[in-house]
């Protein structure tokens, strides 16, 4: 019965935090344990949603794009952010290499995009250049080591 009362639960609560789509400093907070570091980045500052906007950054800074496709029901997902993306190393490379852009796959608006990038399950991450050319894709849970050579793989191919 409880097992069964989470799977309904779940998932309204997190369309609760989204609200609409955007981050709320609920689902910043739940997803990013602030870190510190000598860069200074605390945490990864997502854009939620929007990847039009994130290749635009990412053609302006001279960086890459990093997607994270994402649900907030989706264990590895939590797991990827919680033990992952808060690490004082990833942050600090997400930060200064990759505009980070963080797509919720349960938005009917994003089925697109899913499509576009074949995404088949979650976590699932791909990297682009400014121009929407895609670097690399990785599929599923990653250590932070393993997170950080998919990293540096992808910007080494860019050189």
């Amino acid at each position: 019965m409880r097992l069964l009362l989470l799977v309904f639960l779940i998932p309204f609560f997190n369309a609760c935090l989204q609200q609409g789509g955007e981050s709320s400093a609920l689902t910043t907070s739940l997803l990013a344990q602030e870190t510190s570091d000598e860069a200074g980045y605390a945490e990864i500052i997502w854009t939620w949603n929007d990847l039009p906007s994130g290749l635009k950054k990412a053609r302006e800074e001279d960086k890459l794009v990093l997607i994270d496709f994402w649900a907030g029901w989706c264990y590895w997902c939590i797991k990827m952010d919680t033990e992952v993306m808060n690490n004082t190393r990833v942050v600090t490379t997400v930060m200064k290499d990759f505009v980070p852009v963080k797509i919720d796959t349960d938005l009917p608006e994003n089925s697109g995009l899913m499509k576009t990038y074949k995404i088949i399950g979650t976590p699932a991450f791909v990297i682009l250049d400014g121009n929407g050319r895609i670097i690399a894709r990785s599929l599923g849970f990653m250590t932070e080591d393993e997170f950080l050579i998919f990293l540096q793989m992808s910007l080494e191919k860019t050189k």
